[in-house]
């Protein structure tokens, strides 16, 4: 887990940190659901996709610019671990995201019970 970290470099930690704020409040959604709550919860999960789809940009931005450094019969496999490797940002957003999701809505239903 440490090693999926360091590899998403920069765009690990505004995901990890719009992800882990997401968790809480949907966290608290879950256990004390309130209209508020709810709407805090979705948005700071789809700031966290955000972040992560924004990390993913730059690094495969990143690793593209510097592929043609490389010796020419190591640059397509650069690119491939590069961008790879720039998806990580992504990978953690989204699963930080769906955790969210289904924590709201737990809370969603709890807020509306089902009739009948």
């Amino acid at each position: 887990m440490r090693t999926f970290f360091l590899e998403g470099r920069f765009g690990m930690f505004p995901t990890a940190l719009f992800g882990f704020l997401a968790l809480a409040a949907a966290l608290m959604c879950a256990l004390r659901p309130d209209e508020r709550r709810l709407g805090v919860a979705r948005h700071l999960a789809a700031l966290t996709v955000l972040a992560g789809l924004l990390g993913t940009m730059l690094g495969v931005g990143g690793t593209l610019r510097y592929v043609g450094q490389a010796p020419p019969d190591h640059q397509i496999e650069m690119a491939a671990l590069g961008c790879a490797q720039s998806l990580n940002p992504l990978v953690l957003g989204v699963v930080l995201a769906i955790v969210s999701g289904v924590l709201s809505v737990i809370g969603a239903l709890r807020r509306r019970p089902a009739e009948g």
